[in-house]
């Protein structure tokens, strides 16, 4: 059948009243999965899923399973309208970025996660979509947040380098605002497993706070690999220059045999083998690497290097 019969039988179908098998898309207002278009927030993410992983262990003495579920773009009424009322919602920015992202935590992780601080093994409480948090619960779900955006931080400084501020929570979808109802936002899933709960923690940002780094979010692996391989470079160079050393200053050496060394006493001298007018030698962790003759300045032992020795 060519395009053109088909676009006939369509036009007597629905000329005859009849209802054609045909589905109205509206490709804009489509959840659009992006997984593997945005390699630099998928990078930033896996690498705040390693590191975050055994802080959260830590802070709750239980083993627990993190993993990068997806990213998504969508409209933000079609997100708002996924949350349930209460929910455990927080606010936080990211300067110099414009702006206010937001963490989703699942109900049920919440409760597990307490229940887990609390000694106990990470049990859900039963219906716990149905009621408020208490502010003590609050409390104590805050304090893992800001340990997450803590360690999400260190992972966007492998992109940008930018700041993560805890604002405030929030349980009632209705009164949040981060971005226009049509306007997008970029969401990623990471889905925690503690004990035999499992659960979800979804981190929305507006499209207008990703927009000024967009370019270097879906940049390619090699180029991300490089910005980031320059990066440890400048580290690594860093924390080298402030790291200490072995200095050692050698005026001279000699041989003795160990029968000699036996008979030593208090008054005896020892010839050395190193002329008087010779420089002292600067030795670098046990290399030697300059030379130079040995004085004061300002009150103390001091050397001042004449010369380098080759290599």
């Amino acid at each position: 059948m060519t395009r053109e019969d088909a676009q006939v039988m369509l036009e007597e179908a629905v000329g005859a009243g009849e209802s054609p098998d045909v589905r109205k898309v509206d490709l804009a207002g489509e959840e659009k999965l992006v997984r593997g278009r945005l390699p630099g927030l998928e990078m930033i993410f896996d690498r705040f899923v390693r590191n975050f992983r055994p802080t959260l262990e830590t802070m709750l003495n239980r083993r627990c399973v993190m993993s990068l579920s997806g990213l998504s773009i969508e409209k933000f009424d079609t997100f708002s309208k996924k949350l349930v009322h209460p929910s455990s919602m927080h606010l936080f920015r990211m300067p110099p970025l414009a702006g206010q992202g937001l963490v989703v935590i699942s109900s049920p992780l919440c409760f597990a996660t307490i229940d887990s601080m609390f000694g106990g093994r990470g049990r859900p409480i039963r219906k716990a979509e149905s009621r408020e948090y208490t502010p003590l619960e609050k409390r104590l779900i805050s304090r893992v947040v800001l340990l997450g955006l803590e360690n999400l931080k260190e992972s966007w400084s492998i992109i940008s380098p930018v700041d993560l501020v805890y604002g405030r929570a929030e349980q009632d979808p209705m009164i949040l605002s981060i971005a226009a109802p049509h306007d997008s936002v970029t969401n990623v899933q990471v889905d925690i497993e503690l004990g035999n709960e499992k659960g979800s923690c979804i981190f929305c940002f507006p499209g207008f706070m990703l927009e000024p780094i967009r370019e270097k979010l879906s940049a390619g692996f090699h180029q991300l690999q490089s910005e980031v391989d320059e990066n440890m470079k400048q580290r690594l160079a860093q924390a080298i220059s402030n790291s200490e050393i072995d200095l050692r200053i050698v005026l001279a050496h000699g041989r003795i045999k160990m029968k000699d060394v036996l008979k030593l006493q208090v008054g005896d001298v020892i010839p050395l083998a190193t002329d008087a007018e010779a420089p002292a030698i600067i030795e670098v962790q046990g290399t030697a690497k300059f030379e130079g003759e040995v004085g004061i300045h300002h009150g103390r032992r001091a050397v001042k290097i004449t010369r380098r020795k080759p290599d």
